[in-house]
């Protein structure tokens, strides 16, 4: 029960890390100082091309990386991952890098879109 109890602990203290992660990165994309900021090693749209590769966003790879794991300790706790703000980074990063989708906009759009969403600005 201890360790359950640790385990919701850590999920309530990590979605407001990442949304003070966030909102920084994306105000910096929607102000276009940062066109990477979606782009990582999992979501590259072009990952033959070996100068993006390199280049990828490590903010965007961080902001990643923490909403994937908050939302793998949801699921494990049996909780919802429907209105964690995770899953609409998760989502956000997906559209953006989607060359399947041609109105996806411009990283500094699909950054200003989130905010707006966010409430945060746009």
């Amino acid at each position: 029960m201890r360790v359950k109890q640790h385990l919701f602990d850590r999920l309530d203290r990590l979605e407001p890390e990442l949304r003070d992660m966030l909102l920084p990165a994306l105000e910096r994309t929607a102000a276009g100082r940062d066109d990477l900021l979606f782009i990582t090693p999992t979501t590259n749209p072009y990952p033959g091309i070996k100068w993006l590769a390199g280049n990828t966003s490590s903010a965007g790879e961080k902001i990643l990386s923490m909403a994937e794991e908050i939302l793998a300790l949801a699921t494990q706790l049996g909780e919802s991952t429907e209105g964690l703000l995770a899953a609409r980074v998760v989502h956000y990063f997906k559209k953006a890098c989607d060359l399947a989708d041609p109105h996806r906009g411009a990283p500094a759009g699909v950054a200003r879109q989130f905010l707006k969403e966010l409430g945060a600005g746009g």
